[in-house]
């Protein structure tokens, strides 16, 4: 289950067949392409506010020049949104 904030993007990735001539027609083939190494697949809209975490993780995602992965614990701003959260 892939959630997201972006109306149009989670919309343009349930239109799997359709041809995308948009802005950001790069960005959705891409996940288009990589949507297809799943089984099975769904896109959701959810509003930032009940994805704020996310988001956040995202934004902290921007601070770094290479790939980062959060296993066991991650940056410390996220896992007080986290903490807020529940």
């Amino acid at each position: 289950m892939v959630e997201g904030d972006t109306l149009t993007a989670m919309k343009k990735n349930k239109k799997a067949s359709v041809e995308d001539k948009s802005c950001i027609s790069a960005l959705i083939e891409e996940i288009r392409a990589r949507s297809r190494r799943f089984e099975s697949i769904s896109f959701s809209f959810v509003p930032r506010k009940a994805n704020n975490t996310a988001h956040i993780l995202a934004e902290e995602g921007k601070y770094h020049a290479c790939s980062m992965y959060w296993i066991e614990e991650a940056p410390e701003r996220v896992e007080r949104e986290a903490d807020q959260d529940r």
